[in-house]
């Protein structure tokens, strides 16, 4: 029975095993996670969920519906340039595969991509063995699989996109072998470009390992016995200048993506480079063993922890065997050590690392890297298992004590990701492998099928250790909060076809706008240009290097950012305030009062009787009073809309004073009210925001001080409840804001506005702003902080109002030069103007960039920086048509180059070709 098994699985050819098997390990591991369509659960976790699904939606989005979004999209921020974004997240080829799933089973085609990356990068290592070696036996399928359920794969495949460079790093590498044993280089050129094309940043990585490979396996180049010096000088030097003509062909076929990308660097994700870079460990070197051990990965380890480096028990005995194996040349294993250092010095010495990461220090996810090191640590290993020695009962006592000694270090350091059952399960892997090694004679045929299921259990074993250590979003939850928004959307789009933004006070990700297909202002990626987050940084909005959350706005910056519609959940506390105001409004306005107090009626029955399951899945992001000054328009399901009617065009007349005189805030409210009065033209400063009190101040079981302005509160009995009532009538119906210093941090202290629980995102960078009360004159605000520590730092904690009158009539004012917009794509936006007088600059909220071009009445204008962020354009007094366009810069240049390194390639191809035909028939006479 056993026999006609072994026979079977013997006419199955090793390369469809190095994919079929790692396919269906992890279809059956994630079935046992019950991710859907098995249960309930998903593939989105961390960045995947939070970033990456949403751009795979704007993927469909654009190939499908609106190809002008390759380019620039109003759906990411304010609006900004795409190109960068796609070749960091969307330009895999394997992306393909998610055209046919709609948005609704998105997760399905995220698990389908999934499986089909890791499956293929374990077919591709496996060719590349069997290519390189000419073996075609189960020992390729065997380290095909180590490569494909390595550790680095398991724990970062929710980093999608990087597993393209797992892919083609083999592939890329048997372009070198062909280079160097054949002279042929356009294998090497096509898939170091596709590589680059499909990710740039793991391609960065690989182009400076592939260079280290190059000079790894010409230098161990096994001449011919007798070749003389120069002719192996004149070998090395000739092969190398075909390596760097080769590699510049394939880096410029995808110029056309790399250099507007690199445009986009320059103020996105390449403006955030280390200021210092310092010689010194990152941590002691020796607890790098500890990531050999099946399973040494919890979640704590992707903020910051240790490079994932398992490959597998045999790999990793195999690896260390070569050191000591003399089938290899003494010369060949010290360059192959030499190399080995390099490598642990990268994962350990900060400088090194850093330069990994284009001198960058990673957010997250450390040692981006370390696939590299595992590519190595295989292919050596897999030299090492063509050529192992019978082993002696004494090598196998050695290697016993080599374990213990590791294991004993391992257990003593108490590494939170390790317990004692992997570590007695990495044990018997590896004294298995011993065994089977020395036996290696007598096992005979069935030695490599042994080998293959062994190998294919233990890394089985270590992704289903290491994917279960991941919490995972429910699929419901993704896809009820899309059915929740999208109807609204729609709804909205249906009716208003101009150009404006939509904003919520609830969200899933940062990335919705992507998701359901709007422009927002919210926003999350590693390619965001970074004036975009410092100017709403400026303005009161928590952001960082890569993200804004648009949770904390005032009145004056819906206008000026053009929010027309405000979503709010139809349950809350935002609920609880719009109620309360058309109570108000019903009270003063009898002969309105039935249609108002149906609406009250309305919405507790519609979120009541329908909807609460939607309701759990729309998570608070922000309390808005401001929203009782605008009008409510309807309910879709939970979600209540707004209209905004003081939302500014996209762009509109101001004074030139916006871009001669410009001063530096700390205070974002001080800086809102300094903007306003300088579009405006106002040569000294009107207090549209002023100052104010609070009434009183309570306090319980706290003491403090005199000044409120800038205090420390303490608790007088540690062991019970503490907090502080700030209390004030309403004179007027303004709106009042509170400024809050960043250095309150979210587990600090709960707030409460009027007895129910304050949404505020969570924020540790910036000095934010709350809208705590508006449109209530004479009714009560109540804010209380309860303290969630001994004691607390309020730092520039102030009251203000925004005089209303004031407001509204300015706005009015800056409507008078409002833009028409006639019509608008992502990349063509045209209208007109009419500017009343001369100084005048047209200002818009379209971040500046040199790739938009402006044409006012037919001519082209030079276009000005405003804000340090946005675009302006200095404009006469009169009517005009203007018209604003958009190229991505350097993307003609990039495409010549393209053309041009493509073509180079293709005529290599055709030359080489006829050259054999031209051979083949002179051989044939």
């Amino acid at each position: 029975m056993f026999l006609v098994l072994k026979n079977k699985i013997e006419k199955i050819p090793p390369l469809v095993l190095a994919f079929v098997l790692p396919f269906f390990i992890m279809l059956f591991i994630f079935i046992l996670l019950k991710v859907y369509p098995f249960g309930d659960s998903s593939l989105l976790t961390v960045d995947l969920g939070q970033q990456y699904i949403d751009f795979f939606a704007a993927f469909r989005q654009t190939l499908l519906h609106d190809p002008s979004a390759l380019f620039y999209s109003f759906n990411k921020a304010i609006g900004g340039d795409m190109m960068g974004l796609w070749a960091y997240y969307l330009t895999s080829p394997f992306n393909l595969l998610l055209l046919p799933f709609p948005e609704k089973f998105l997760t399905v085609g995220v698990m389908l991509l999934t499986l089909v990356k890791i499956s293929s990068a374990s077919l591709s290592f496996a060719y590349f063995l069997k290519k390189t070696f000419k073996r075609n036996d189960f020992g390729v399928t065997a380290f095909g699989i180590s490569y494909g359920l390595m550790g680095y794969i398991i724990v970062n495949q929710l980093n999608i996109m990087w597993l393209d460079g797992m892919v083609f790093l083999p592939l890329i590498a048997l372009g070198v072998e062909k280079l160097i044993q054949e002279k042929k280089f356009v294998f090497y050129s096509v898939f170091l470009g596709l590589t680059l094309f499909a990710n740039y940043y793991m391609g960065y990585m690989i182009c400076l390992f592939i260079t280290l490979y190059y000079l790894m396996r010409i230098f161990t180049y096994p001449f011919a016995t007798g070749t003389v010096f120069k002719e192996k000088i004149s070998f090395i030097f000739e092969r190398s200048w075909r390596f760097a003509i080769a590699s510049v062909l394939g880096a410029g076929t995808t110029a056309m993506l790399l250099f507007p990308n690199i445009a986009a660097l320059v103020g996105g994700k390449a403006s955030y480079t280390a200021n210092t870079l310092l010689f010194k460990t990152e941590y002691p070197v020796w607890e790098m063993l500890s990531k050999f051990y099946i399973g040494a990965f919890n979640f704590d380890q992707m903020p910051s922890g240790y490079p994932n480096l398992f490959i597998g028990s045999l790999s990793l005995i195999c690896f260390i065997l070569y050191f000591f194996n003399r089938y290899f040349p003494m010369k060949e294993r010290l360059i192959t050590l030499l190399l080995t250092i390099i490598f642990v010095l990268s994962m350990n010495i900060q400088v090194f690392d850093y330069f990994w990461h284009g001198l960058q220090a990673p957010i997250w996810y450390p040692y981006r890297f370390s696939f590299v090191v595992s590519f190595f640590m295989l292919f050596i290993g897999y030299r090492s298992f063509l050529h192992l020695k019978q082993f002696k009962r004494f090598d196998l006592l050695i290697g016993i004590v080599l374990l213990s000694i590791t294991n004993y270090f391992v257990l003593h350091h108490n590494f939170d990701f390790l317990t004692m059952t992997q570590i007695a399960i990495t044990t018997l892997f590896i004294l298995f492998f011993f065994l089977i090694i020395m036996r290696k004679k007598q096992l005979n045929h069935w030695f490599l099928l042994i080998i293959l299921f062994s190998v294919t259990i233990e890394m089985s074993v270590n992704a289903g250790l290491d994917l279960d250590r991941l919490s995972y979003v429910k699929n419901s939850r993704f896809v009820q909060y899309r059915e929740a928004l999208d109807p609204t959307i729609k709804q909205i789009q249906a009716q208003d076809d101009d150009f404006y933004r939509i904003e919520k006070t609830f969200l899933r990700s940062k990335n919705d706008s992507f998701q359901n297909n709007y422009a927002g202002i919210t926003h999350f990626s590693s390619t965001f240009e970074k004036e975009i987050p410092a100017l709403f940084s400026d303005l009161g909005f928590p952001s960082s290097s890569g993200f804004i959350a648009y949770s904390n706005a005032t009145l004056l910056t819906d206008a000026l950012f053009g929010v027309k519609y405000y979503l709010t959940e139809a349950e809350g506390i935002n609920a609880d305030i719009l109620r309360s105001h058309l109570i108000k409004e019903a009270q003063a306005k009898p002969e309105i009062e039935v249609d108002v107090l149906d609406q009250t009626d309305l919405l507790k029955e519609t979120v009541t009787q329908n909807f609460e399951s939607d309701t759990s899945v729309l998570n608070k992001m922000s309390t808005k009073p401001d929203l009782t000054f605008y009008q409510p328009l309807n309910q879709q399901r939970n979600i209540l809309t707004y209209q905004n009617p003081f939302a500014l065009p996209l762009a509109f007349g101001v004074d030139q004073q916006l871009l001669t005189d410009e001063r530096k805030f700390i205070n974002p409210i001080l800086y809102q009210n300094y903007l306003l009065n300088k579009m405006l033209g106002q040569t000294e400063l009107f207090p549209y925001f002023f100052e104010t009190n609070f009434d009183s101040v309570v306090y319980k079981n706290v003491h403090t001080g005199k000044d409120q302005n800038d205090i420390t509160y303490t608790k007088n009995d540690t062991k019970k409840e503490a907090s502080i009532d700030f209390q004030l009538t309403a004179k007027s119906n303004n709106s009042y804001y509170l400024t809050l210093n960043s250095n309150v941090k979210a587990e600090d202290i709960i707030i409460y506005l009027n007895g129910s629980k304050f949404s505020q995102y969570e924020t540790t960078n910036d000095m934010i702003v709350l809208n705590i009360g508006a449109n209530q004159q004479d009714q009560p605000i109540l804010l209380t902080i309860a303290l969630q520590k001994d004691e607390i730092l309020l730092k520039d904690f102030k009251l203000y109002q925004l005089d209303i009158p004031a407001f509204k009539k300015a706005i009015k004012t800056l409507h008078n030069e409002a833009f028409q917009v006639k019509s608008h794509t992502n990349t063509r936006i045209a209208g007109s103007v009419t500017i009343a007088e001369d100084q005048r600059v047209l200002f818009t909220t379209i971040p500046y960039s040199t790739g938009w071009k402006v044409t006012i009445d037919g001519k082209s204008v030079s276009t000005e920086k405003a804000l340090n962020s946005l675009l302006a354009v200095p404009i006469e007094q009169g009517e005009h048509q203007v018209i604003f366009t958009y190229t991505p810069p350097l993307l003609i240049p990039g495409i010549f180059v393209s053309v041009f390194c493509i073509g180079t390639l293709v005529i290599v191809t055709i030359m080489k070709k006829r050259k054999g035909e031209d051979d083949e028939e002179k051989n044939k006479n």
